[in-house]
């Protein structure tokens, strides 16, 4: 009884950490979006005033194109970027909003399905099933449910001023 306290307690740790990591991942995504949105601006303005200063006479024509061609490379790569953060992010929401959708249904879902529809569901939402000598069945949930399922996660939600 110790040893199954002990395990809870450390998943439970373990939930709450993967919870601060996602955090800390968006945020550093955020970061890098906010990084590369910034060079693409200095780049764009860098080759305005190439331009006029080219315009001015003060920069060679060779010189010019080497230049813009040069920021055209970055740009295209920081759009790239920005493009793939955008692609990541709503791929995940994505994810995480059809897993909510099955976590918010679970029990509807495991008791309208057959048996084939059953196990797959129960692979989706457990990392392993325990059959107990009383023919109870005890289920380590597996991710990203455990995360959903965990009451301190959503005591949190239901009272964000605990945190």
């Amino acid at each position: 009884m110790l040893a199954q306290q002990q395990r809870r307690e450390a998943e439970s740790e373990n939930d709450k950490n993967s919870v601060c990591y996602g955090s800390q991942l968006h945020d550093i995504a955020r970061r890098e979006r906010r990084a590369y949105e910034s060079e693409r601006a200095e780049l764009l303005d860098e080759r305005g005033k190439l331009l006029q200063a080219h315009y001015a006479g003060a920069i060679p024509i060779d010189l010019l194109k080497t230049e813009q061609e040069r920021i055209s490379r970055r740009l295209a790569f920081l759009d790239v970027q920005i493009e793939a953060g955008d692609m990541e992010y709503d791929q995940a929401k994505a994810h995480l909003n059809d897993c909510l959708a099955l976590a918010g249904n679970c029990y509807k879902l495991l008791t309208s399905v057959d048996d084939s529809l059953r196990r797959t569901a129960n692979q989706a939402f457990f990392e392993k099933l325990y059959a107990q000598d009383d023919n109870r069945i005890e289920g380590q949930i597996g991710e990203p449910f455990n995360i959903f399922f965990d009451p301190e996660i959503q005591k949190l939600k239901l009272h964000p001023s605990l945190v």
